[in-house]
Protein backbone atom coordinates (compact mmCIF):
# COMPACT_ATOMS: atom_id res chain seq x y z
CA UNK A 1 0.00 0.00 0.00
CA UNK A 2 1.74 3.56 -0.79
CA UNK A 3 1.92 5.56 2.04
CA UNK A 4 0.78 8.76 0.36
CA UNK A 5 -2.25 7.54 -1.08
CA UNK A 6 -3.17 5.53 2.05
CA UNK A 7 -2.91 8.97 4.07
CA UNK A 8 -5.04 10.74 1.72
CA UNK A 9 -7.75 8.32 2.35
CA UNK A 10 -7.14 8.42 5.83
CA UNK A 11 -7.45 12.45 5.73
CA UNK A 12 -10.21 12.95 3.54
CA UNK A 13 -12.29 10.15 5.54
CA UNK A 14 -11.33 12.24 8.71
CA UNK A 15 -12.51 15.60 7.04
CA UNK A 16 -15.70 13.97 5.70
CA UNK A 17 -16.49 12.16 8.92
CA UNK A 18 -15.36 15.48 11.10
CA UNK A 19 -18.40 17.92 8.81
CA UNK A 20 -20.57 15.21 9.09
CA UNK A 21 -20.36 15.20 13.23
CA UNK A 22 -20.27 19.18 12.87
CA UNK A 23 -23.64 19.18 11.08
CA UNK A 24 -25.06 16.22 13.14
CA UNK A 25 -24.60 17.94 16.66
CA UNK A 26 -25.58 21.57 15.21
CA UNK A 27 -28.78 19.85 13.93
CA UNK A 28 -29.13 17.98 17.08
CA UNK A 29 -28.23 21.02 19.38
CA UNK A 30 -25.66 19.14 20.82
CA UNK A 31 -23.56 22.77 22.30
CA UNK A 32 -21.20 20.75 24.05
CA UNK A 33 -19.53 19.52 21.14
CA UNK A 34 -19.60 22.04 18.89
CA UNK A 35 -16.58 23.49 17.40
CA UNK A 36 -18.20 26.48 16.25
CA UNK A 37 -19.58 29.59 18.39
CA UNK A 38 -22.58 29.69 16.36
CA UNK A 39 -25.14 26.81 14.34
CA UNK A 40 -24.81 28.62 11.38
CA UNK A 41 -21.00 28.65 11.60
CA UNK A 42 -21.24 25.05 12.36
CA UNK A 43 -23.69 24.05 9.67
CA UNK A 44 -21.90 26.10 6.72
CA UNK A 45 -18.07 24.28 7.89
CA UNK A 46 -19.55 20.72 8.47
CA UNK A 47 -20.97 21.13 4.65
CA UNK A 48 -17.92 22.89 3.41
CA UNK A 49 -15.47 19.95 4.67
CA UNK A 50 -17.61 17.22 3.63
CA UNK A 51 -18.18 18.93 0.30
CA UNK A 52 -14.07 19.25 -0.03
CA UNK A 53 -13.26 15.65 1.37
CA UNK A 54 -15.62 14.45 -1.38
CA UNK A 55 -13.84 17.15 -4.06
CA UNK A 56 -10.38 15.80 -3.62
CA UNK A 57 -11.45 12.62 -3.67
CA UNK A 58 -13.47 12.36 -7.10
CA UNK A 59 -12.24 15.54 -8.98
CA UNK A 60 -8.68 16.00 -9.54
CA UNK A 61 -6.76 12.33 -9.65
CA UNK A 62 -7.83 9.28 -11.25
CA UNK A 63 -8.12 6.59 -8.22
CA UNK A 64 -8.98 3.58 -10.38
CA UNK A 65 -5.34 2.57 -9.18
CA UNK A 66 -3.71 -0.39 -7.45
CA UNK A 67 -2.48 0.46 -4.20
CA UNK A 68 -4.92 0.87 -1.40
CA UNK A 69 -7.25 -2.30 -1.65
CA UNK A 70 -11.03 -2.52 -0.27
CA UNK A 71 -10.03 -3.90 2.92
CA UNK A 72 -7.24 -1.46 3.13
CA UNK A 73 -9.68 1.51 2.11
CA UNK A 74 -12.27 0.04 4.95
CA UNK A 75 -10.13 0.30 7.86
CA UNK A 76 -8.83 3.95 6.85
CA UNK A 77 -12.59 5.05 6.62
CA UNK A 78 -13.20 3.72 10.08
CA UNK A 79 -9.70 4.97 11.68
CA UNK A 80 -10.44 8.41 9.82
CA UNK A 81 -14.08 8.49 11.38
CA UNK A 82 -12.83 7.42 14.67
CA UNK A 83 -9.76 9.78 14.66
CA UNK A 84 -12.20 12.50 13.73
CA UNK A 85 -14.72 11.53 16.78
CA UNK A 86 -11.84 11.72 19.19
CA UNK A 87 -10.71 15.17 17.54
CA UNK A 88 -14.31 16.56 18.14
CA UNK A 89 -14.64 15.35 21.65
CA UNK A 90 -11.06 16.91 22.66
CA UNK A 91 -11.01 19.76 20.99
CA UNK A 92 -14.69 20.87 21.94
CA UNK A 93 -13.89 19.99 25.39
CA UNK A 94 -11.23 22.30 25.46
CA UNK A 95 -12.64 25.53 23.92
CA UNK A 96 -15.78 25.17 25.46
CA UNK A 97 -13.91 24.27 29.12
CA UNK A 98 -15.92 27.19 30.61
CA UNK A 99 -19.61 26.11 29.39
CA UNK A 100 -21.59 25.90 32.58
CA UNK A 101 -23.54 23.18 32.69
CA UNK A 102 -27.10 23.17 32.85
CA UNK A 103 -29.37 20.62 34.24
CA UNK A 104 -27.77 17.85 36.36
CA UNK A 105 -28.28 14.11 35.78
CA UNK A 106 -29.09 13.83 32.58
CA UNK A 107 -26.85 11.08 30.86
CA UNK A 108 -26.05 9.99 27.18
CA UNK A 109 -25.93 11.81 24.25
CA UNK A 110 -28.97 14.39 25.61
CA UNK A 111 -25.92 15.58 28.10
CA UNK A 112 -24.18 17.05 25.72
CA UNK A 113 -26.55 19.25 24.74
CA UNK A 114 -25.55 21.92 27.78
CA UNK A 115 -21.79 20.33 29.10
CA UNK A 116 -18.94 19.28 27.26
CA UNK A 117 -18.05 16.00 26.31
CA UNK A 118 -15.22 15.57 29.73
CA UNK A 119 -17.72 17.49 31.41
CA UNK A 120 -20.90 15.17 31.06
CA UNK A 121 -18.02 11.90 31.66
CA UNK A 122 -16.42 13.41 34.68
CA UNK A 123 -20.46 13.88 36.27
CA UNK A 124 -21.25 10.25 35.61
CA UNK A 125 -18.25 8.87 37.05
CA UNK A 126 -18.71 10.59 40.03
CA UNK A 127 -22.22 9.43 40.14
CA UNK A 128 -21.66 6.08 39.94
CA UNK A 129 -19.33 6.24 42.53
CA UNK A 130 -15.80 6.36 40.74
Amino acid sequence: MPLLLAFDYWLLAFLAALGVIQAAVVQGGLRGIWLFSSAAAGRVCGILLVLIAFARFFLPVDRNVRGVEGFEQSYLFVAGALSALAFTLALSSWLKRGLRPGKRGERGLVALKDRTYFQALREGRQKDGG
